[in-house]
């Protein structure tokens, strides 16, 4: 297991990389958490590790089941694994990026200077020139939201393994929100 963090980390078996976005001096435009997921792409960082499959998730997201059919759909492909959006008007989500480590390089040589937006709206407005794969609910990438949107039963069809939190959730909605991502475990 590799951690990209801003703080060396020393666990068993876990290799760790110490990246600090905010001493990055290659985007200091971008900040936090967007430069974090859109960094994986600069084909200069991490040399050691070029070649392996990476797949970078959020570490608020909740893990429900054996993650190892997303893992193996993703390391499959060649190109880029996001998981979809949780809604028509959001067709792509920053939560789950993956690639093999220095091949999306035209990523990183396309993000401009001047770009100051999320990564997930930089890599929707590129994607048309680079192989992308979405993951859904039929592979068990689920959204809280959406989940609570369509409720416990309608979700409970297409079980998750993953679930992410994007965008903001009230306090008053985390016990409704606990029995639906209970309900789809599966």
């Amino acid at each position: 297991m590799l951690i990209v963090s801003d703080e060396p980390i020393s666990r068993p078996g876990v290799d760790n990389v110490v990246y600090s976005p905010q001493e990055d001096s290659a985007k200091p435009h971008l900040g936090g958490r967007c430069l974090r997921r859109l960094k994986m792409y600069d084909p200069g960082f991490m040399p050691q590790y070029a070649g392996r499959y990476m797949l970078n998730f959020d570490l608020d997201s909740v893990i429900l089941r054996d993650l190892s059919p997303v893992i193996a759909k993703c390391a499959a492909f060649d190109g880029l694994s996001m998981a979809a959006g949780c809604s028509q008007s959001v067709s792509i989500n920053g939560s789950l990026q993956g690639a093999v480590v220095g091949s999306m390089g035209e990523v990183w040589r396309r993000l401009a200077d001047d770009y100051s937006g999320s990564d997930q709206d930089f890599l929707y407005g590129i994607r048309g020139g680079l192989a992308v794969q979405l993951l859904g609910a039929a592979d068990g990438v689920r959204h809280a939201q959406h989940l609570m949107s369509i409720g416990a039963a309608a979700g409970a069809r297409a079980p998750a393994r993953i679930v992410f939190f994007s965008g903001a959730i009230k306090a008053d909605e985390y016990p409704r929100l606990k029995s639906i991502v209970v309900a789809n475990a599966g």
